[in-house]
């Protein structure tokens, strides 16, 4: 077994911010602790002094199934910059056959170059496929969740995708209501698409309540969309809340005191992960990650650390996250047999990159399956090779 200590770091936990070592073994976490010694000669070590070392990012919306293309390899690349050690793809199949929608399974194909990588299935997918390749797919292939695109909410809130539903109360699954669409159409601008798109999240409720089955909304931008579902009372639904990237007229956008003092309270409300690059070359995500911060400076005032808002942000893209998508308590904590998958960050800056960096200027490295990655690596699928996530695998 390889292993390596990280020492002096500044470990963020749900319970505070910590000085401490941490030793790591076969991609998991052996030890957390104070001055921590071992013997073996090869130990590898890395000094961390005046880094914090966070919980890695859970991006549940990459897509790498497609990587042969330029756009999902961008895409991937843009998530290890800004952090994400676990992806998420949707499986989507035309043909309904075994062969047709098994054969996109990573399982069998070359690794994701991640810390690991997991699935959800496409409503479209879910509600046309016989009943027995659906729980084949979520029992034998561990697929975490469903993901409904918008194009498809009307079907849905007319029941013509009550499978969607029932299926995935019977598994216990997750259904994953993307908005993002709307937003970068810049739909919510308009006063009355906006009405109305807020009725339709009260109708796409209404519709999983008669199945019990657990939503989350992601890409949720506005204070309008969060009271909208909240006033719902329905137990089971979860919120991704974002700040917009792009300035809005619209005065209901949310803020961070509005994230971190009033919403944080609430164990439903979550961080979306940051929109990835639709660059065709990936080569020009390295040369813009000199010049750009990741997502954490988007919560984060990094010249003046407010580490009771950091330990809220990791708990809210990562805990929260881990939890809900069934990755905890392997993902989404930094603990002792956890994965050895945890974002090194520099909010000073001290080793900003000035010609072309893997990570943004902000990480100092991310530890990705037990490996140690820097700005500098150039990481393949060969060099890393990520495991594909069963859903609740870790218990």
């Amino acid at each position: 077994m390889k292993y390596c200590i990280l020492k002096n770091g500044k470990v963020v936990t749900e319970k505070g911010i910590v000085k401490k070592d941490i030793l790591i073994g076969n991609g998991k976490i052996l030890e957390v602790g104070n001055n921590i010694k071992i013997s073996y000669p090869s130990v590898k070590k890395q000094n961390l002094q005046g880094f914090y070392i966070l919980p890695g990012l859970i991006h549940y919306n990459c897509p790498f199934l497609r990587r042969n293309t330029a756009k999902a390899s961008s895409s991937v690349y843009d998530s290890i910059s800004q952090g994400a050690t676990c992806l998420f793809d949707t499986l989507r199949a035309k043909g309904l056959s075994d062969t047709a929608v098994f054969k996109q399974l990573p399982l069998f194909n070359n690794a994701i170059p991640a810390g690991s990588y997991a699935l959800h299935l496409s409503a479209e997918t879910c509600n046309n496929m016989k009943y027995q390749m659906f729980k084949k797919l979520v029992i034998m292939h561990g697929l975490s969740s469903c993901a409904l695109r918008w194009k498809t909410i009307e079907k849905f809130i007319k029941g013509k995708f009550k499978k969607v539903a029932a299926r995935s109360a019977e598994m216990d699954m997750l259904i994953l209501c993307k908005t993002e669409a709307i937003k970068d159409a810049g739909m919510i601008e308009n006063y009355t698409y906006f009405k109305s798109y807020l009725k339709k999240l009260t109708a796409i409720i209404e519709q999983v309540r008669k199945y019990n089955t657990t939503i989350l909304f992601s890409g949720i931008t506005t204070k309008d969309e969060v009271t909208t579902i909240l006033n719902s009372k329905y137990s089971k639904v979860y919120i991704a809340v974002t700040i917009p990237e792009n300035e809005t007229k619209s005065t209901t956008i949310l803020n961070k005191n509005d994230i971190f003092d009033r919403l944080y309270k609430n164990p439903a409300i979550l961080l979306s992960p940051p929109q990835l690059s639709q660059e065709e070359n990936s080569f020009l995500n390295l040369l813009n990650n000199c010049n750009q911060k990741s997502f954490l400076t988007k919560y984060i005032t990094y010249k003046n650390i407010n580490e009771q808002q950091l330990i809220k942000v990791c708990d809210m893209y990562a805990t929260r996250m881990a939890k809900l998508l069934g990755l905890y308590p392997g993902k989404g904590l930094i603990a002792p047999g956890a994965d050895a998958d945890f974002i090194v960050w520099d909010p000073s800056l001290t080793h900003k990159p000035t010609t072309s960096s893997l990570l943004r200027q902000d990480i100092h490295s991310l530890i990705l399956n037990g490996t140690v990655v820097l700005k500098d690596n150039l990481v393949l699928p060969e060099d890393i090779s990520g495991r594909y996530y069963f859903r609740n695998y870790s218990n």
